[in-house]
């Protein structure tokens, strides 16, 4: 919390009441992006899932199996996060017993979203003499052009700007 203690060298008592009695306060939360690691979707006949390098591709036909044999995993590094949330608060003495308090507050001020999660389908696989592979006596990877593109936020915690506004009488 920061408050402002020039104010009590001002001479002029109207202008000396107008800025005294504020305090500002925030939060700052910065933090790096998680390890990512792709993956291969597509199904290659006799291919084991799970062996020694993760498997070539997910018998299932999901991105959440196979990898890359030439690939390490969290080669990748996801999208960071970042907010900043800021507080003002002032309190007026009405009388000696009874104060008046106002306060506003705004979660995420700079309104930037949050990503976190990332498409993880680097690879699909096709069959040979089929699609991209036309032409081929084997089986291709084609890159996915959406590898690491957002695919989701957060509407919660850190979700959207909002402002809030509050007063309490104290007596």
């Amino acid at each position: 919390v920061w408050i402002p203690q020039f104010t009590k060298k001002i001479s002029n008592p109207s202008l000396r009441y107008l800025l005294h009695g504020y305090a500002f306060s925030s939060i700052v939360t910065i933090g790096s992006g998680q390890p990512v690691t792709g993956f291969i979707s597509g199904n290659v006949a006799g291919a084991i899932a799970g062996g020694p390098t993760g498997g070539a591709v997910n018998n299932s036909g999901t991105a959440t199996g196979g990898r890359p044999p030439f690939l390490a995993r969290n080669l990748y590094t996801g999208p960071g996060m970042g907010n900043v949330d800021m507080r003002v608060s002032r309190e007026f003495v009405i009388t000696e017993r009874v104060r008046l308090s106002l306060l506003g507050e705004a979660f995420n001020v700079f309104n930037h979203t949050n990503v976190y999660s990332v498409n993880t389908q680097q690879y699909t696989y096709t069959g040979a003499g089929s699609g991209a592979c036309s032409g081929h006596s084997n089986g291709c990877l084609v890159p996915v052009s959406s590898f690491l593109t957002p695919s989701a936020t957060n509407n919660n915690l850190y979700g959207a700007r909002q402002l809030q506004l509050s007063g309490r009488i104290t007596f």
